[in-house]
């Protein structure tokens, strides 16, 4: 994934996506720009009626069914369709994926292959918008108004004089910075524990290696194997969205994460539409896409701007990035503002900053960095470090609490009904199962 990725702009359509007409018309656009295009690639023969074809009014404020089930089914091809073997992923975050599936599920009675968009799908989560979701859950947990009990994320927010972390993760990047800060302290703090050690440049005195029987065969993997198994035994250990994973480009692993974050998002109260998201992504991988489409869909959830080895970021950043450039375009129209003039200049965006880039590069400019920089995490995980030594939070001691966490456990699917939880399965499992082309399995709740 250490290449440069091809980015296409597609123009701004003037469009709600809280209303079901209008996701229609968009979902409409792109089948026909799908099809403009393969076409002028001379991949498919255009419809003899082109013209002339009328596609079937949407249902106005018509309710979509429960987990939009048509959406989700594979398109079944048509003989007279010439792009019966054409499925472009739709990726969208959780409000744009629900819309578009429930808008495709409205459509799903149509005739023809186009007005059913079975040329669009699937339709997918995105991953930063869910790993923003599964901070926002975090700190719903852990950051209250604890500034004065040491040890708490809302401590060494205060003390480290974070001013941007907040409760609503408002400020993404230094809210995430001063979590994953933390946690890496407390992986530190657990290992030190574990050892033994006065600090963490201090020698083992528990656990030790075996020294005289590691240069045996392969007993030093087996030793570190089992000494890491129980470490992760004895400290449980919270799964967090990997930045490497996203870096790196890797797909499968991201995808892996999904199934880790869904007991998650399904035992905390308000985040359900997120499990709802990930057990799609999860069935869509496993069940509902071929092998080679959930191929393409896992490995297409990055993307690399400029070329270079761990430079990918998710596909839904990058696309906020280029939102944030048009709308810098737009207001720069003043008076001149119109749906033309927004139309022309959403299309050029994308190649407008890539000639920038290139022009810079060329003439060698140097870059300006501006004082908005993220300060420096080195410094400051070493005064976590040295609080959470005072506090020696793995050390069991009797009637310790902090007062602002009375009910807090060390599990945090503990709060997880496991038999809701399976009648929660059932029950979506059932209802995306509505219109499968193949038997419903008989092995469903009473």
């Amino acid at each position: 994934m250490k290449h440069q990725s091809v980015v296409v702009p597609l123009p701004v359509l003037m469009k709600d996506e809280k209303k079901y007409s209008d996701v229609v018309d968009v979902l409409d656009q792109l089948e026909d720009w799908v099809r403009e295009m393969y076409v002028k690639a001379g991949l498919c023969v255009p419809p003899a009626d082109q013209d002339h074809a009328i596609p079937p009014a949407p249902p106005i404020a018509a309710p979509s069914r429960p987990d939009q089930p048509a959406s989700h089914m594979p398109p079944v091809p048509q003989a007279e369709d010439h792009l019966a073997s054409v499925k472009i992923p739709c990726f969208g975050d959780q409000l744009t994926r629900v819309r578009l599936a429930g808008a495709k599920d409205l459509r799903a009675g149509s005739h023809t292959a186009t007005d059913r968009l079975d040329h669009i799908y699937p339709f997918r989560i995105v991953d930063w918008h869910s790993k923003r979701s599964f901070l926002k859950l975090i700190f719903k947990k852990l950051y209250k108004n604890s500034g004065r009990e040491k040890g708490t994320l809302r401590f060494f927010r205060e003390k480290l004089q974070r001013k941007n972390v907040t409760m609503d993760v408002k400020h993404f990047e230094s809210c995430e910075q001063l979590f994953l800060s933390t946690g890496k302290c407390f992986a530190v703090e657990a290992l030190v524990t574990f050892f033994n050690m006065e600090s963490k440049d201090g020698r083992p005195t528990r656990n030790r290696p075996p020294y005289y029987i590691l240069d045996v065969g392969d007993n030093k993997k087996i030793y570190y194997n089992s000494v890491l198994d129980k470490f992760i035994d004895e400290y449980l250990i919270m799964p967090t969205p990997s930045t490497d994973a996203v870096k790196e480009g890797n797909g499968e692993r991201l995808a892996t994460l999904h199934k880790q974050l869904l007991p998650h998002f399904k035992s905390a109260p308000g985040f359900n539409a997120y499990s709802i998201e990930m057990l799609i992504s999860i069935i869509q991988n496993e069940v509902l896409l071929s092998e080679a489409e959930a191929h393409q869909c896992i490995w297409a959830a990055t993307v690399n701007w400029k070329g270079g080895i761990g430079k990918n970021i998710e596909i839904d950043l990058l696309q906020e990035n280029r939102n944030r450039d048009l709308k810098k375009e737009i207001r720069g129209m003043g008076a001149n503002k119109t749906d033309k003039a927004i139309d022309r200049s959403s299309r050029y965006i994308g190649g407008e900053r890539k000639i920038i880039e290139n022009f810079d590069n060329q003439v060698r400019k140097a870059v300006n960095y501006s004082s908005h920089t993220h300060r420096s995490s080195s410094v400051d995980e070493g005064k976590i470090l040295a609080d959470l030594r005072e506090v020696k939070p793995f050390t069991c001691e009797p009637n310790r609490r902090f007062d602002s966490f009375p009910d807090i456990m060390a599990n945090p699917l503990v709060s997880l009904d496991q038999e809701e939880f399976s009648k929660w399965l059932a029950r979506h499992k059932r209802n995306l199962l509505l219109d499968a082309p193949l038997a419903q399995d008989e092995e469903e709740e009473e």
